[in-house]
């Protein structure tokens, strides 16, 4: 058996157990953020191709929502939707989150009093991600210690 094996699951799961404390902790702090009206400029399914040398290529979709907003007479444009975001081999999920938000759209944006630039449309994370998060954590963890 290969000898750096555990180490390296144990450096994943660590990695994993830091992601999920970084989600609850930005969670925690974006729900306190003050809120101005902004409006959707952009809103489409982005179609990307991954390449990957064992499986070929797949094609992956995400919602960009690209939005405006002014705190302090101060014009922002973002794209981020919310905490975690990430593309997928469903177009599904990507266009039920772009008919949410189509172009035009009045929107509440969430920002960081302290880094204006700094937005989301939705705040806090949702169940499905701290789960899928834990589970990846916990099988990676039980994993570096039967390896």
């Amino acid at each position: 058996m290969n000898e750096a094996l555990p180490i390296i699951l144990i450096l994943v799961s660590l990695s994993f157990w830091g992601g999920l404390l970084y989600i609850w902790i930005k969670g925690r702090s974006v729900e306190s953020w003050p809120s101005t009206t902004g409006k959707v400029i952009k809103s489409y399914v982005k179609e990307e191709l991954d390449h990957d040398p064992e499986n070929g290529s797949m094609l992956m979709y995400s919602p960009h929502i690209e939005y405006e907003y002014i705190v302090d007479s101060v014009r922002y444009i973002d794209s981020r939707v919310g905490l975690v975001e990430g593309a997928s081999s469903w177009k599904a999920p990507a266009e039920r989150k772009v008919n949410l938000f189509p172009d035009g759209l009045d929107v509440e944006v969430y920002y960081n009093p302290n880094k204006p630039e700094e937005s989301y449309l939705e705040r806090g994370v949702s169940v499905f991600s701290y789960i899928t998060l834990s589970v990846l954590a916990t099988i990676s963890s039980l994993w570096a210690i039967y390896v």
